[in-house]
């Protein structure tokens, strides 16, 4: 396993590890604020399925849209971004009545879900872009031609890139860059 392979992983693990607690936390939260306003029995348990069910199906479409390079629903984003307000919001009154720490902490799950969240979004969207980028015939016919090119200045030059792949000095720029980037 390659070190950018691990560092994937672990990054993705890390995801799931905070979502899960952080979901954990703020269902907790939820349930004790629906059922301090009112809200009992079956239906206070499912308010906040509703909240956080409405950010993790938003954020399912935009990692979708990610993985496919695809433009995200402008939809997704709101509904992220009404989730996250929502989630936050209900934590921080779970913990009004512990003064400035106890909404800290308690607004905390849903922050760092969002961040983590963004972290793994970046990751797949790179990947998406590396998976374009090395299944481009320009590239993989570079990556016959010029075997030896990697990223500790053995790259060809321009014109031996135009010359050998017979493509234009844009085109040689881009592979140039790929190849220096390997």
């Amino acid at each position: 396993m390659t070190s950018n392979t691990a560092i994937r992983r672990i990054t993705a693990l890390s995801v799931v590890a905070v979502a899960t607690v952080a979901g954990i936390v703020s269902y907790r939260h939820g349930v004790t604020v629906a059922r301090t306003h009112g809200e009992t029995g079956f239906t206070g348990i499912c308010y906040p399925v509703t909240i956080d069910g409405l950010v993790l199906a938003a954020s399912m479409s935009i990692l979708s849209a990610a993985r496919h390079r695809a433009a995200t629903p402008v939809m997704a984003w709101w509904l992220l971004s009404a989730g996250i307000i929502a989630t936050v919001g209900v934590n921080m009154v779970n913990g009004m009545g512990h003064g400035p720490i106890g909404l800290v902490l308690a607004a905390w799950p849903a922050l760092a879900m969002t961040g983590a969240f963004e972290l793994l979004m970046r990751m797949v969207r790179e990947s998406a872009e590396r998976h374009e980028t090395n299944a481009n015939p320009l590239f993989v016919n570079a990556r016959t031609a010029f075997p030896e090119a990697n990223a500790n200045g053995n790259v060809p030059s321009l014109a031996s890139i135009k010359r050998t792949l017979a493509v234009s000095d844009s085109k040689a720029r881009d592979v140039r860059q790929y190849l220096a980037a390997r």
